[in-house]
């Protein structure tokens, strides 16, 4: 088995390293989005790219739907693992972070002319799926629909709360006109959770594109079985007429992380996606590269500040003071080295936030807990329903929970572990009806991306006037020390006020690549768009 370091550089190229999977010490960067590389260009040392062939990769668990913008809803991120095939953004980010155009993105030039105008040219003969040609026009529509509060899109309400208009001033050219300076915005136009879409065939298909998926992609929808199978085929009328090589993606849902081992044995998946604490079980496999992430994935407690007993912040406050997590991420990272995290975690690219002396939860205080309950009303203790996703896949999440609820039993507090399936956790969390669900933060592309959580319009309800004022002043930051500084503040307050209240962070994932799958790069966001610039060697047909 070899495993598989990915430096920091543009497109994320891969390169291998011989080290053990539980000692990697990795910088896979965040790439959510496009690129600046040349596309279709194979990285370093890949080989002669061969044309043809199915990829097949072995998931955990479906995608809920196949909707990029879904009313009342975040698409979620199993959802844009399957849409990164099919959609792409606007601009594109370099490897140092920099939003610009050109490379993989959608776009062939970008203009910011002042801190509230962005004018940006669109890159000439991009198709989408339907056949229609991209414009300008559908590019100013994709971002006024994600707007709508008709759609009621969190995260285009949120990630696009500065966007005034934006309005296509001829063919190939859009301006978006802000309300005020966002730091956020451009990092928004480069993320592939505002992938852009068609105008027409929205519009023709009343918004549905779970049934009607229509992007700029690579790939165009082939089939989708909810819980067994996905398939994306090759378009050939991409707009870069040297990719892709595959003849189409196949995704198969394997919840058992056994069958999954089985699947990579037996070649029945080229590439697989393994928990990624499931280091000791691949460490044996044969014939295969692993690639691993940092910890740039949080574990929170997702509650809601509208439900009882969580409402009150006396009580969410005792959660976290009851808890020891130093020891809870000792156990449940099983030898790996896992760091307590705030919302944007420690090792995010450029702007992570390392747990400091202003750690408001620094070590288990059972009488500072029973204090803030007696405070709340609750001087017998206080019961709490907390869901985690039920299913293999997801064993670290019941771990965590079951540790918790040892450690928080001594100061009065019962966490009842409530398990549920998969698309009635992220309903739960959609709609704001759990009391608190223990799962892992989205990877997002940029700091802003988080602030959704604490959005008004966000169902847990988990935000007042202040957050939302810090988090006006991030956005009207145009300067990288002065964002800094308010992202910490954000975070070390949405802690303290135990809004998203973090418990440590932890490495995405683990992927299994086959010898003879070439060019394939996985990305800390779990996507699986480098799939546009892979290709099978004749051998692993």
């Amino acid at each position: 088995m070899k495993s598989h370091a990915v430096p920091r550089i543009t497109r994320c190229a891969a390169r291998r390293i011989a080290v053990g999977v539980l000692a990697l010490s990795l910088t896979l960067t965040a790439c959510g989005g496009g690129s600046t590389a040349a596309a279709g260009d194979p990285a370093e040392g890949a080989g002669t790219p061969v044309d043809g062939g199915t990829l097949v990769i072995a998931e955990g668990a479906t995608a809920p739907h196949l909707n990029p913008y879904p009313e009342r809803a975040a698409p979620g991120m199993a959802t844009l693992q399957f849409l990164s095939l099919m959609y792409e953004p606007l601009l594109a980010k370099d490897d140092t972070g920099d939003v610009v155009a050109g490379g993989t993105s959608l776009s062939e030039s970008l203009e910011q002319q002042d801190p509230t105008t962005v004018v940006v040219k669109i890159r000439p003969g991009v198709r989408f799926h339907s056949g229609a040609e991209m414009t300008a026009e559908d590019v100013a529509f994709t971002y006024t629909h994600a707007t709508d509060p008709a759609i009621g899109s969190p995260v285009g309400q949120s990630r696009l709360s500065s966007l005034a208009s934006a309005v296509a001033t001829d063919a190939a050219t859009v301006t978006f006109t802000l309300k005020r300076p966002d730091s956020g915005f451009l990092p928004a136009l480069a993320s592939d959770q505002l992938p852009v879409i068609e105008r027409k065939w929205t519009e023709e298909h009343g918004g549905d594109l779970n049934t009607y998926p229509n992007g700029t992609g690579a790939f165009k929808f082939g089939s989708f079985t909810p819980n067994d199978s996905f398939r994306a085929e090759r378009f050939e009328d991409y707009w870069d007429p040297a990719l892709p090589h595959l003849d189409a993606v196949e995704v198969k849902t394997m919840a058992d992380v056994a069958t999954r081992v089985a699947a990579v044995r037996t070649g029945e998946a080229d590439i697989v996606e393994f928990p990624w604490d499931q280091g000791r079980l691949i460490d044996t496999l044969d014939g295969v590269t692993v690639a691993s992430t940092p910890p740039i994935l949080g574990e929170p407690f997702f509650v809601s500040c509208k439900n009882a007993p969580l409402e009150d912040i006396r009580v969410r406050q005792a959660l976290m003071h009851s808890l020891d997590v130093n020891a809870i991420k000792a156990q449940v990272g099983q030898g790996m080295e896992l760091p307590p995290s705030y919302v944007v975690p420690p090792d995010f690219p450029r702007w992570g936030v390392p747990v400091g002396a202003e750690n408001p939860y620094p070590r288990q205080d059972t009488a500072k807990a029973r204090s803030l309950l007696a405070e709340a009303g609750h001087p017998d203790g206080v019961t709490i329903d907390v869901e985690i996703l039920q299913s293999p896949t997801f064993d670290y999440n019941k771990r965590t929970v079951e540790l918790a609820a040892q450690q928080a039993a001594t100061a009065g507090i019962h966490l009842n572990v409530v398990p549920v399936d998969l698309a009635t956790g992220l309903a739960h969390l959609a709609d704001g009806s759990q009391i608190a669900s223990q799962m892992g933060m989205p990877v997002n592309d940029d700091p802003s991306a988080y602030w959704v959580s604490f959005s008004p319009l966000a169902p847990s309800g988990c935000t007042d006037s202040h957050i939302q004022d810090l988090i006006a002043q991030e956005k009207a930051a145009l300067d990288d020390d002065t964002r800094a500084g308010l992202i910490k503040d954000i975070v070390v307050y949405a802690q303290e006020q135990a809004f998203l209240p973090m418990l440590y962070a932890r490495p995405a994932r683990l992927t299994v690549i086959r010898d003879g799958v070439e060019n394939y790069t996985p990305v800390a966001a779990i996507r699986w768009n480098s799939a546009r610039e892979t290709w099978k060697s004749e051998e692993a047909r």
